[in-house]
């Protein structure tokens, strides 16, 4: 109780509630992610991408999220990829797109994001986006189970018998 005191006080006299205070810390932090995303960091622009996604520091822009992740998709970030691919897997801030999304899950993949691969193993699976193929997804599943994905091991318990 006494530090929450400390932090609440610190955040009163330092000019604002600590609410206040995270606002202006994310604000600061998305123009500093502007500048270096104007400048072709991959890094910034996926972190810029993403902070107009949930409206952190700025407000919500599902276009200029979409802006931002494919620069730095194009670099070759697989985060930013990743979150292409959900974009158009789902529908945000892009018309919905399974082909799409799969084509990004896979370059995520093939770069050896996690998420990616079991994403990419489940639209295998249930023919999403690709033909249905479940070797290929028992072999996306298996990717990410052998980098620890306990989802993907899951499915493999239960579907590769």
């Amino acid at each position: 109780m006494k530090l929450l005191t400390i932090i609440l006080f610190t955040a009163v006299v330092m000019g604002g509630t600590a609410s206040e205070s995270n606002a202006e810390d994310s604000s600061a932090q998305v123009n500093l992610w502007q500048k270096a995303a104007d400048q072709g960091d991959a890094a910034a622009q996926l972190s810029l991408g993403n902070a107009y996604y949930s409206g952190t520091g700025v407000e919500k822009d599902g276009k200029k999220a979409i802006f931002w992740l494919l620069k730095s998709a194009h670099q070759g970030s697989p985060d930013a990829q990743y979150e292409i691919g959900n974009a158009y897997f789902f529908g945000h801030g892009v018309e919905q797109n399974d082909k799409e999304g799969v084509r990004w899950f896979r370059k995520a993949a093939e770069r050896g994001h996690v998420d990616a691969q079991f994403n990419l193993g489940t639209a295998y699976f249930h023919g999403q986006g690709v033909e249905e193929d479940r070797e290929e997804a028992f072999f996306w599943w298996r990717t990410a189970a052998g980098r620890g994905d306990t989802k993907a091991q899951e499915f493999l318990d239960k579907y590769a018998k």
